[in-house]
């Protein structure tokens, strides 16, 4: 799906997600995953896409 946005000309970050367990465990104890677990890898790859959509607006 990607690769056809990609095809089509359509701007797309380069920083992708990665699928996380952790996501469900947040949503059961209505918890952000960056208060339940900081270092935790998807909470990691949002704080990074964060920070790249700031600099994107700030430049």
């Amino acid at each position: 799906m990607v690769q056809h946005l990609i095809d089509d000309a359509v701007s797309v970050l380069q920083r992708y997600l990665p699928s996380s367990v952790r996501i469900r465990e947040s949503h059961e104890q209505s918890l952000p995953t960056i208060h339940m677990d900081p270092n935790q890898k998807l909470t990691l790859a949002l704080v990074e896409l964060h920070a790249a959509l700031e600099a994107g607006r700030a430049g």
